[in-house]
């Protein structure tokens, strides 16, 4: 079984992280059950090892 990805994100507005994790993941290719979310306004940082995830995104996505 492959790593997950974390996704951190940033956005305090529900609505639009909801939007930006969607994004991420379709120009991402990935699948939910790929990737593990935070949102860091709703949650204290989070206790990762680096080596359980097959990358890390951080950030916010800007679309137009």
């Amino acid at each position: 079984m492959n790593k997950p990805f974390l996704i951190c994100q940033l956005r305090p507005e529900d609505t639009v992280a909801k939007n930006a994790f969607e994004a991420i993941c379709r120009y991402g290719g990935l699948q939910a059950s790929e990737v593990v979310r935070v949102r860091i306004h709703h949650t204290s940082r989070p206790k990762t090892q680096l080596e359980d995830y097959s990358g890390i995104i951080i950030g916010k996505v800007h679309s137009t």
